[in-house]
């Protein structure tokens, strides 16, 4: 009898945990936000912390690691691991509509998407940067304007 009780426990526990991964179109975890939605002072915290690829801080990070980190610390919101994976999450957001916290993805190297950054507002976003590290930089410099492949809206 005891072992049925178990059972019916571990089962019950299954489903409750299975329910809340979903249907389509639900590709986030909401988990308990570090900085209560501060982005600047997530930022300001690791800012020149060096670029490391595969790295998901704290002390290394690369463009991706830091988006979802970020993500996950600020806003409670779980982001595929690579820039990628996403590319494909949230809403695609016209260049000309940028709001702070869209996600902005760039074509560096001519084989498609292969960084990720924040937008913050006044063509500024942050990333990791491979030279400088986690960084600040304006949209507006050539070298990020040629190489701009789209934006996407994850906070509603």
């Amino acid at each position: 009898m005891k072992r049925l009780i178990l059972l019916i426990a571990a089962l019950l526990t299954f489903m409750a945990v299975s329910s809340c991964s979903s249907a389509a179109g639900v590709y986030e975890e909401v988990l308990t936000s570090t900085y209560g939605g501060n982005l600047e002072n997530f930022f300001r915290k690791y800012e020149n912390a060096p670029h490391r690829m595969g790295a998901q801080g704290p002390d290394y990070f690369d463009c991706s690691g830091f988006v979802s980190r970020a993500y996950r610390e600020v806003y409670g919101i779980e982001l595929p691991r690579t820039s990628q994976a996403q590319f494909i999450k949230g809403d695609p957001v016209k260049r000309t509509e940028l709001k702070y916290g869209d996600l902005v993805f760039f074509n560096i190297y001519g084989g498609g998407i292969s960084h990720v950054g924040i937008y913050t507002g006044n063509n500024t976003f942050i990333h990791a940067s491979t030279k400088l590290g986690v960084t600040k930089s304006d949209l507006k410099i050539d070298y990020y304007s040629s190489r701009y492949a789209g934006a996407r809206r994850i906070l509603r």
